[in-house]
């Protein structure tokens, strides 16, 4: 075989390795040779020597396998490992063993896997046996010990997961000595210690079982900073290494995405595990070594130290990807590294033609791409200077390489590609620092920030602006760099440039075919380069704009050369073109001088000189391109925008636009050239046109004042002049509010329609005109059709009696027979409305009308809009004279053709949507992300004006419901007439609502404004009609209303308001307005609910669905009444919900509901139904007894049995809630008698052998079984339990075979027990079912087997007679003895018996430990001077710890916090305390076993307590009031706990000391404690901690409505706290991104306990009035007169103090005595006295709301609490004074307070609570 292979045929000339390691006269070196070596001592070291040498040349083809040869014949390496027994061999001996053991488990682990057991032998029987001797080898001062030592770790490591885990598990990585190989190195350069140990650390990480990620990176137990010495920058660097890893390929390469067979699988695997490995620890502030700073670096403390200098010594970055992105995602996770790093990083930056520059910009690029986009130091929960804020922005956003020298010398150099990678650079500063300063300019992010204030931020993004700009070039060097291109170009420069490019000076005048043909001879990476200049200039317009306004560079002339006299040239690339638009259309209208001619060449002048904006609209007739078109209508549009003229009416340029765009090609250039005659005149000179265009709006007004015969004062727009609004052109530029203050009233839309319907382009275009006509002769109408077509078009609009002859001589051009069918909407729509009526409503003419606008184009939907609602206007004025059958025909085609053309818009915005969503946009290269953006605005745009435009319409607006509201916009028609017109015009509107509100709401948050008129009226007109219908109850109308229809269909688009009004007014329409009468078809039906209850369902259901705000009641008292007699008296499901809902969302509705609801409920016995009477018991207790009346009447046992499934639940919250209270009513025994009864006699077939419903009931059997104690059903009861129980037992053992509910089976099983021991007897069939059953499927089951036994003890006894029919015990034991798992079972609780008994007796003496002092002697023993009495009284201190984990005691828990406040203490090994600590100590551990004893000496202490004076409380006092100005927003809650905790004890103890003084009848000055002002600015302060928007807004109410100056200015500058620069500076490990669970739960609990604080705290507040109100007549003092401000101002801040109050309680989860006393305390004594204070609180309806609340709640839980029951007679007394406060009361009121007063003479605290809950 192997061994033979030296003498095969072929094999070359001489002896092999192994015989000549041994000698020529040495037989052939094999494993039995080497295993005989190893038995002879004296030959053992010969021959390890021998193995290890020829080991290294394996495997090979030409040397005997000695390693495979001996592990065949000792598995388990025996002789090797009797050489490690008995006396300690020499060091040189010791590492040839280790390298033998090595050298097999390298094989093993490779390709020799098969073997895999023999290496894991080895493991096991070193790291079990020979540790010892592997410890003192790694630590030897022989270096060669220690690497050999360390690559056998390694090699055992490597046999897979689980020698990894192994070998994890018992290596001490704690030794101290361990991070010392790390120090030990060799100069010759070999393999040295140090990298052994990185080899055996990485061993872990490539074992496959990432152990050392699982058990060092994420092993909480290792603190950050042990990790960070362990992982110094220097064992980091080395893990690095290995990305150049080069080893031998022995992996799989499965999971790799490289091909199969690769060499570079292994290499693949390594960079992975080793890339993955170094995210995770360098990337990770859980659980790396990475501290955050929260400062960015910007501190100057030097954090991270470790990851800078292994970030310095990575130095392939930018040749290696993963090194790359290893190295960016440590800079975004530690971006306080930045600066640092880029100052002492190797990298070069300065610019310079170079691949190696180019790399490194790349490098630096992708570095800060991957920064957030927007800084995250604005997510700061505390202040930071703003110098400071900038300094740390800035980290993220500039690199610190980049300055302006670098950035200009980048743009001088001659290389394309240099230029391309600075203005790449620079784009990408600019983008974030936009991204930024948007940011900051969002007023929806700062208006509720804590922190800064919306002008804080503003100032702040002024000084980011000079920041950013102080790096960047100026743009001349960028005008210079466009010029310089154009330039280079044309000298071909392909070496040094002869002048410096910079220069602007230097470039000569190039005509602008010179310059077309070098943008179009561009290659693409100039044609890039271009485009990216362009861009870079519209991101400084953005970004730095002060800059752009230095420059005096003429932009216009960056349009010379792509478009001439004759139009955009073709050589010019259509990307160019449309950067440089994006340029124009970004940078202001002065700098570019579009009205003057440009510089051209003297051949150019000849032909005549044109200006830009000649040139622009040039550009726009000509481009082929949609974009292009579109940019350069904008631009148009944006010119002469910015010339002051069209301020209101340049929305009427596109309209010019479109049509010069859709003019005859042959006849462009004239309208061309007529246009930018008109428009440059009017630009020049507009007053004489702007006030011919006044007087023809004035005149028309006049003609229309004539026309309806109305008053002219009435009809004439508001603005007769519109000269005098231009001469007030720079107001309007600034803002329309001077230009509202002088003229008296607001600009709105609809005013500006009015006074400037056209713009001053028509009266110059008009002149212009004439002017033409009057200079040809002789011109007929032939010669100008389309004018007189014109003419006899707009006279369809112009009074008879008006219209004026224009062509006197003319022809009558003849018409077609019929219309043709023009594929334009508008063409076809304008032809058929000049024909008349009866043309429009042709079928073929509609339907082809309906067609069109459903396919309109975008660009001309605004435009077809305005078409219909104008012909919609004329058809509604001339409706009378169209007929009865044309004029409804018309409106509802012209409201159908509105309607499509929304769902137009409305499809236009999806496709463009799912265009965005899919990345299938245009695919051209200018396409980019932000033209996209640009695209699906201006859709959005198009589609907001078209619903503005169409539910703005006065026709629309002022006829929609107008007849309902008796308001017709139209005076004089006739009572028929004006019913059609508003039937047709409501239905349409309605159509159009439905389709436009749900658009309107999905594009824009604030919709209800354009459709606030329509919504407004619908619930006018209902509220009339209910109002109607309220009064007269005989009238029934015979259908629904339109209104009504409008609300049924509409109202889930209305406010809250509205539907709040609409619904309360519905709840008090009579009974038979609400329902329908039995139907005589089907009597057995009952009522129903009429189309009026049926609205109010479905308004109720969905009001509930929105959540009302908190503190809002949706129905009062009486609705609810209203709601359950409606309920009552129909049959609807419905009703029955949202009966439910109401109940559910406020309970204490509860106590208004009538017993009828209670009867009606019960005997529909529908889940609902019976879920509303559950509501009703659990919240009130009249429900509660009439619930027990109902279970006495004879007729319930029935009812229960046939639903006993659906009253389980009623039945259960019942049996909750009866012992809450405890007034007279029936005995509940008597009560659940019937109950009980029919439960017995269905249980057995039905529930209780199902286990899932036995566990569902058992609540309520117990509930039952205490109900039935003392009476004679209880037995028979517990007999049927016991026997459900059982059977359920056994039918749960038969189905769940493999023990999944163990639970509930145990649970089941205890329950069992607990019945056997009370019943004592059993059904024998049961039994034996059980027992069967129990012993085959849970025969190892622990609680069975217990039960069993309790069970067989209880029942088979001598004397029992019931033994002798169960299963005999004889039985019983064989079935027991001889089940097959009987042995097993004995043996495993034999061995687990042991631990146990160990287990108790480890903890059972701890408590006599402590109770005979035996831990208070060994705290003392921590006082001693001895450090070895110290040292062990510290053993025994944490023996005692583990021990006390394990006990049960009582004061366990707290044994351990006092133990875990000792450890907290000690700060140094062996520390000593004082003897008065330990004492205290011992003392304290005493006190907690022998509480008694703490009480009697408390009790001591306060007999001989002594009070501090009152001076001095009052300096503590005054302390800590002004101090509250200083409590800041991001305040830590537990320390404002301590603070409120403190602030609270002064002022009870302050109370202590003034009632003492009292006593004494001492004279105490200003009683009064805490003033308003810093009362208030305490509750503001808690405002912002706690985050209460609502008493946010309630303070900043106050402070404006009584002008507190000062609460204004906090209220302000809430957000800007004056602290300190080092305020913001914290810790990495207090600031980490990633918080945990526990630590937001802890602030919660800390906010409530600063809650229960502030309660008592403002309980302390006494208002202090100026003066007792003087009344004359009875009235008090008005806020007016003198005094009464201030009055007033208190008032007001005690209805906030009494609001929050109320709201917190009635809010707090549990409700405690010492929390309700001292609130009704204040409110009865400090409020109620002060005549106006109550009446200000009368006026707030959710303040009586939330005492509404609180005085339910105090009713539900009086009844468990005396000191509640007493608190709620005061709130009862409180209430009482407050009905008194609201005027004349009622009889029934009378007698309500009567009893509540004859209910404090009762002597019974249960009786005066039930009496007070009435």
């Amino acid at each position: 075989m192997a061994g033979k292979r030296s003498g095969e045929p072929g094999e070359p000339s001489g002896e092999p390795a192994a015989k000549r390691a041994c000698g020529p006269r040495d037989e052939e070196f094999n494993g039995a040779r080497f295993k005989a070596l190893l038995r002879d001592p004296a030959a053992a070291a010969k021959g390890l020597e021998t193995f290890v040498s020829v080991a290294k040349t394996l495997p090979s083809p030409q040397v005997y396998d000695v390693v495979e040869g001996y592990v065949k014949i000792s598995m388990e390496c025996a002789e090797i490992f009797k050489l490690l027994d008995g006396e300690r061999k020499p060091e040189s001996e010791m590492l040839l063993i280790f390298q033998a053991l090595e050298a097999i488990l390298l094989r093993t682990a490779s390709d020799l896997s098969h073997f895999s057991v023999v290496g894991m032998n080895i493991v096991k029987k070193l790291i079990h046996s020979y540790m010892k001797l592997v410890y003192a080898a790694l630590y030897s001062e022989n270096y060669r010990m220690s690497r050999g030592c360390l690559t056998l770790l390694s090699a055992m490591v490597a046999q897979g997961p689980d020698s990894a885990r192994d070998v994890y598990s018992h290596f001490d990585f704690n030794n101290k000595y361990l991070p010392g190989l790390l120090r030990k190195g060799i100069k010759k350069g070999r393999t040295d210690v140090r990298m052994a140990y990185i080899q055996f650390a990485l061993s872990f990480l490539i074992a496959g079982d990432n152990a050392l990620l699982a058990q060092v990176v994420h092993n909480k137990s290792i603190s950050k900073t042990q990790k960070v010495r362990f992982f110094t920058a220097e064992v980091l660097l080395h893990i690095a290494s290995l990305y150049r890893w080069n080893g031998i390929t022995d992996v799989s390469p499965e999971d790799l995405k490289v091909p199969q067979g690769s060499e570079e699988v292994g290499k693949a695997m390594v960079r992975e595990l080793v890339h993955s490995f170094l995210m995770d620890l360098c990337c990770s502030l859980k659980h790396g070594i990475t501290f955050y700073d929260a400062s960015l670096g910007t501190s100057g403390k030097g954090g991270n130290v470790v990851l800078l200098h292994f970030l310095l010594g990575l130095r392939t970055a930018t040749e290696d990807e993963m090194v790359a992105d290893l190295l960016v995602n440590i800079l975004k996770v530690c971006p306080d590294l930045l600066n640092r790093y880029f100052k002492e990083t190797h990298y070069s930056f300065v610019p310079r033609v170079a691949p190696a520059w180019m790399d490194n910009v790349k490098l630096l690029k992708k570095i800060y791409e991957a920064q957030p986009d927007i800084s995250n130091s604005f997510k700061t929960s505390e202040f930071i200077p703003l110098p400071n804020l900038l300094s740390m922005v800035m980290v993220t956003t500039v690199p610190t390489v980049c300055n302006k020298t670098m950035l200009s010398k980048g743009l001088n150099l001659p290389s394309t590609a240099v230029k391309h990678s600075i203005l790449s650079l620079v784009s990408m500063v600019l983008r974030r620092a936009l991204r930024n300063i948007e940011h900051c300019l969002s007023e929806e992010t700062w208006q509720r920030s804590q922190i800064y204030t919306l002008p804080a931020v503003q100032e702040f993004v002024q000084l980011y602006r000079e920041a950013v700009s102080k790096v960047l070039p100026d743009m001349n060097n960028l005008v210079a760099v466009w010029q310089s291109l154009l330039k280079q170009k044309r000298e071909h420069t392909d070496g040094p440039a002869e002048k410096k490019e910079g220069d602007v000076s230097t470039v000569k005048a190039m005509t602008e075919t010179e310059v077309a043909e070098q943008h179009g001879s561009d290659d693409a990476e100039m044609l890039l380069l271009k485009a990216a200049l362009l861009q870079v200039i519209c991101l400084y317009q953005k970004v730095v704009p002060h800059l752009v306004a230095r420059s005096n560079f003429d932009f216009s002339k960056l349009l010379k050369g792509i478009v001439t006299e004759k139009g955009l040239r073709e050589e010019v690339p259509p990307v160019l073109q449309h950067h440089i638009l994006k340029v124009a259309l970004e940078l202001p209208a002065n700098k570019f001088a579009w009205f003057r001619v440009q510089d051209i060449s003297e051949t150019e002048k000849i032909s005549g000189e044109k200006s830009v904006f000649y040139l622009l609209m040039k550009m726009f007739v000509t481009s082929t391109h949609s974009h292009l078109k579109v940019s350069t209508k904008k631009l148009i549009i944006k010119v002469l925008r910015d010339s002051g003229v069209f301020e209101y009416t340049w929305k009427e340029l596109s309209i010019w636009l479109e049509h010069l765009d859709n003019t005859k090609e042959d006849q462009k250039e004239a309208v061309i050239q007529f246009l930018e005659r008109i428009l440059l005149k009017l630009v020049t000179n507009p007053y004489p046109y702007t006030d011919k265009a006044a007087d023809l709006v004035q005149e028309a007004s006049m003609v229309q004042v004539a026309v309806f015969k109305q008053d002219s004062d009435n009809i004439s727009i508001p603005v007769s002049h519109i000269d005098d609004v231009l001469d007030m052109v720079d107001v309007l530029v600034e803002g329309s509010d001077g230009f509202d203050e002088a003229i008296g009233f607001s600009l709105n839309e609809d005013m500006i329609i009015q006074t400037f319907p056209f713009s001053a382009v028509v009266p110059a275009a008009l002149e212009a005109r004439n002017i033409l006509l009057l200079q040809s002769e002789n011109g007929t109408v032939a010669d100008y059709p389309q004018l007189y077509r014109f003419n006899q078009y707009y006279k369809l609009w112009i009074p008879k009696q008006s219209q004026e002859p224009v062509f006197k001589n003319h022809k009558e051009v003849s018409k077609e027979p019929t219309v043709p069918l023009d594929s334009v909407f508008a063409t076809l729509l304008k032809r058929a409305y000049e024909r008349g009526s009866n043309t429009l409503l042709e079928d073929g003419v509609q339907t082809k009308l309906r067609d069109l606008a459903s396919r309109i184009p975008p660009d001309q939907l605004s435009l077809a809009v305005k078409h219909v609602l104008l012909y919609l206007k004329s058809t509604v004025e001339n409706f009378s004279s169209l007929g009865k059958t044309l004029g409804p025909q018309l409106v509802d085609l012209y409201v159908d053709m509105l309607n499509i053309l929304l769902c137009r818009c409305n499809q236009i915005k999806l496709e463009h949507q799912q265009k965005q969503e899919g990345h299938q946009a245009d695919a051209d290269l200018f396409m980019d992300e932000e033209s996209l953006m640009t695209e699906v605005s201006s859709n959005d745009k198009t589609l907001e004006d078209a619903l503005t435009l169409i539910f703005r319409h006065p026709t629309l607006e002022s006829w929609f419901l107008a007849l309902e509201l008796r308001s017709i916009p139209q005076p004089g028609l006739k009572p028929i007439t004006v019913k059609l017109l508003s039937a047709h015009l409501n239905s349409g509107v309605v159509q159009l609502l439905k389709t436009g509100a749900p658009i309107l709401q999905s594009i824009t948050r604030d919709h209800r404004h354009v459709l606030a008129k329509y919504f407004e009226a619908i619930t006018r007109s209902v509220l009339q009609e209910l109002q109607t219908v309220g009064k007269d109850r005989s009238l029934v109308y015979a259908r629904k209303s339109q209104q009504l229809q409008a609300l049924e269909e509409l109202h889930m688009y209305m406010t809250a308001a509205q539907l709040k009004e609409i619904t309360l007014t519905m709840l008090q329409l009579p009974e038979m307005s609400l329902t329908s009468q039995k139907s005589e078809k089907s009597p057995k039906i009952g009522k129903q609910l009429s189309y009026y209850g049926q609205i109010l369902v479905q308004l109720l259901t969905d009001s509930y669905q929105r959540h009302p705000q908190q503190g809002e009641l949706l129905l009062c008292a009486e609705h609810i009444k209203a709601l359950g007699k409606l309920m009552s008296a129909s049959a609807s499901k419905d009703l029955e919900q949202v009966f439910l809902q109401a109940l559910q969302s406020e309970p204490v509705l509860a106590l208004a509901v009538g017993v009828e609801v209670q009867a009606h409920c019960l005997a529909q016995c529908s889940h609902t139904s019976l879920a509303i009477v559950a509501m009703l018991i659990q919240h009130s207790r009249t429900h509660l007894l009439q619930f027990e009346l109902w279970c006495l009447s004879s007729a319930t046992g029935k009812c229960l049995r046939k639903h006993m499934e659906s009253f389980l639940p009623l039945i259960n919250v019942y049996l909750q809630c009866r012992d809450l209270y405890g007034f007279s009513r029936p005995a509940t025994v008597q009560v659940v008698k019937p109950f009980a009864q029919a439960w017995i006699e269905e249980c057995l077939e039905c529930a209780m052998p199902q286990p899932d419903g036995f566990c569902r009931t058992w609540a309520v059997a117990d509930a039952v079984s205490r109900v039935l104690e003392n009476s004679e059903e209880l037995r028979s009861w517990r007999r049927c339990l016991l026997s459900a129980c059982m059977k359920a037992l056994v039918a749960m053992y038969s189905s769940s075979r493999d023990e999944s509910r163990q639970e509930v089976e145990r649970s089941m099983l205890l329950r069992l027990e607990e019945l056997l021991c009370v019943v004592e007897e059993v059904d024998p069939d049961d039994w034996c079912s059980l027992v069967k059953t129990g012993l085959k499927y849970r025969y190892r089951d622990e609680t069975f087997l217990k039960v069993l036994n309790v069970t067989i003890q209880l029942l088979y006894k001598k004397e029992s007679s019931l033994s002798q029919s169960l299963v005999k015990l004889s039985k019983l034991h064989m079935m027991v003895t001889q089940h097959s798992l009987f042995l097993s079972t004995i043996l495993r609780s034999t061995e687990e018996d042991g631990t146990k008994i160990q287990t108790r007796e480890c903890v059972v003496a701890c408590h006599k430990f402590v109770e005979v002092n035996a831990l208070g002697l060994t705290v003392a023993a921590l006082s001693s001077y001895d450090p070895n009495m110290r040292a062990a009284a510290y053993f025994v201190l944490a023996s005692f710890r583990s021990h006390l984990e394990g006990a049960r005691f009582r004061e366990k828990s707290q044994l351990l916090y006092l133990l875990d406040a000792v450890q907290n203490g000690i700060r140094q090994p062996n520390l000593r305390f004082t003897f008065s600590l330990t004492l205290y100590i011992a003392r304290v551990a005493q006190q907690m076993l022998k509480p008694g004893d703490k009480r009697e000496n408390k009790n001591q202490s306060q007999e001989k307590r002594k009070l501090l004076p009152i001076q001095l409380v009052n300096e503590f006092l005054y302390v800590l009031v002004r101090l509250i100005e200083h409590v800041g927003t991001n305040v830590d809650v537990a320390k404002l706990t301590e603070f409120f905790s403190t602030l609270r004890s002064v002022l009870e103890y302050r109370a202590v000391v003034v009632e003492a003084f009292k006593e004494m009848r001492r004279f105490t000055a200003n009683d009064s404690v805490l003033s308003s002002r810093e009362l208030l600015l305490l509750l503001h302060k808690w405002s912002l901690v706690s985050k209460d928007l609502q008493l946010q807004e309630e303070l900043q109410a106050l402070a404006q409505k009584c002008q507190n100056t000062e609460l204004l200015k906090n209220v302000k500058y809430e957000n800007k706290p004056h602290a300190p620069s080092h305020v913001y500076r914290q810790t990495g490990k207090k600031n980490e991104v990633e918080e945990d669970d526990a630590a937001a739960d802890k602030e919660v609990s800390e906010l409530e306990k600063c809650r229960e604080h502030l309660n008592s705290i403002l309980a302390h507040w006494d208002p202090v009035f100026p003066a007792a109100p003087s009344t004359q007549g009875g009235e008090t003092l008005r806020a007016s007169e003198a005094g009464g401000e201030s009055v007033a101002v208190t008032c007001a801040s005690i209805q906030v103090v009494t609001k929050w109050l109320v709201r917190s309680l009635a809010g707090q989860s549990l409700l405690r005595e010492q929390d309700v006393s001292p609130a009704l305390r204040w409110l009865q004594q400090c409020v109620l006295p002060h005549l106006a204070a109550a009446r200000e609180m009368l006026g707030d309806e959710t303040l009586r709301n939330n005492l509404f609340k609180l005085y339910s709640r105090l009713c539900q839980a009086s009844s468990t609490s005396a000191g509640l029951s007493r608190e709620l007679s005061v709130l009862g007394s409180f209430m009482l004074q407050f009905m008194e406060e609201q005027g004349p009361c009622s009889t029934f009121h009378e007698l309500v307070k009567s009893l509540c007063l004859s209910a404090r003479t009762e002597e019974d605290a249960d009786k005066r609570g039930d009496l007070s809950c009435f």
